[in-house]
């Protein structure tokens, strides 16, 4: 509300937004609350709810300014544009390549707008400003990738261009966060992970053939529920749940996930984005976008090879993210709380095995990670 009151007072005609995903979803609220405070924004705004747009930003308002734009194109006069953004993020949780914006309430619940408006005008990436980040940062946001890479590939929604992008997504974030954990703040290794999670995002929130959406997936709309009833980053989120969600839905979705496990099982041989097809003597390469029957009997008789476990397993590695309800000090008695009162029907509508009710999320929620 601060900044939108700021931009006002400044008469600004550009958002420039720089730093992580709260930052720029905040960025996009602010151009929203400037399309409606000009002199036709305000009369747009009182023809469609009444509101004259006086005395400061209120989250009323910029709702207020939301429907404006999505009204009837007979009502007049019309909102004004939402002036530029210019989005330059410092780590990779992608909200810079989304049409949504999320906010979390003082009751800690999660809302939000969501309209092709809010997209970002221009986004630079500059692996610079991520120097200095704490682990929990880094990691945590491009963990986030990972997940909307998982989400896109199982969502009851997708078809085969979007799995192909997202197991693309995939394959580029595997090598990257391989090669972060070992240099954290290598430019060539920020892009590297940073194109992986453009990729992901892009298949997350496309639309398939059939005009169905993938956004939100069942890891991305409940770990968004978890992030603001405990306060939680939602890196870590993703640490506690991702693999969790996806063991629990694994016989909903066991081709897609098969095919997660060879992109996570694939040796690190990607030359721009695509698996190489040369083979050192002694090796086996899994390409990216391989069928189910391509999983080697070696790798097959590794205990370790769905794409739950190999999820686990990545998640292990990398530093400052945490996989337990514990570590950021969720108990059980409030996780219980938590799964009484999500909203089962919605959740279900995302997820390749519906949940019977309660006590199955539950017991998904907890279920351990090995």
């Amino acid at each position: 509300m601060a900044a939108c009151n700021a931009a006002e007072g400044a008469e600004a005609d550009c958002v420039i937004s720089v730093g992580g995903g709260a930052v720029q979803d905040a960025a996009k609220l602010v151009r929203m609350y400037l399309s409606s405070v000009s002199k036709s924004g305000r009369a747009a705004a009182a023809v469609n709810n009444g509101d004259q747009g006086e005395g400061g930003c209120t989250w009323a308002k910029i709702q207020a300014a939301a429907a404006a734009h999505s009204g009837a194109p007979s009502l007049s006069p019309t909102p004004p544009p939402l002036p530029p953004q210019i989005a330059v993020p410092n780590s990779f949780a992608m909200a810079e390549f989304s049409s949504v914006a999320g906010v979390t309430t003082a009751e800690g619940k999660k809302g939000g707008l969501s309209h092709p408006a809010l997209m970002p005008t221009v986004v630079v990436f500059d692996p610079a400003l991520g120097v200095g980040l704490p682990a929990w940062v880094r990691f945590g946001t491009a963990l986030r990738c990972v997940e909307h890479a998982v989400g896109a590939a199982t969502h009851p929604n997708a078809d085969e261009p979007t799995r192909h992008a997202a197991l693309d997504g995939l394959g580029l974030l595997r090598d990257g966060l391989k090669r972060m954990v070992a240099a954290p703040e290598c430019a060539a290794t920020s892009c590297e992970v940073y194109r992986g999670g453009w990729v992901a995002v892009r298949a997350i929130m496309s639309t398939t053939s059939e005009g169905k959406s993938c956004y939100p997936a069942l890891g991305h709309l409940l770990e968004n529920l978890y992030s603001a009833k405990f306060g939680v980053h939602q890196g870590a989120c993703s640490g506690i749940l991702c693999a969790r969600l996806l063991r629990h839905h694994e016989l909903g979705s066991g081709a897609a996930q098969q095919r997660i496990a060879n992109v996570l099982l694939a040796d690190d041989k990607v030359t721009n984005g695509n698996a190489s097809n040369e083979v050192e003597e002694g090796e086996a390469l899994l390409p990216r976008n391989a069928p189910s029957s391509s999983v080697s009997a070696a790798a097959a008789a590794d205990g370790a090879t769905t794409a739950a476990t190999l999820v686990a397993a990545l998640v292990a590695t990398l530093p400052g993210v945490a996989r337990e309800h514990g570590d950021v000090g969720v108990e059980a008695a409030a996780l219980k709380e938590f799964a009484a009162s999500a909203p089962l029907e919605r959740l279900n509508a995302l997820s390749p095995t519906p949940f019977a009710d309660a006590d199955e999320l539950y017991a998904a929620l907890t279920r351990p990670q090995s």
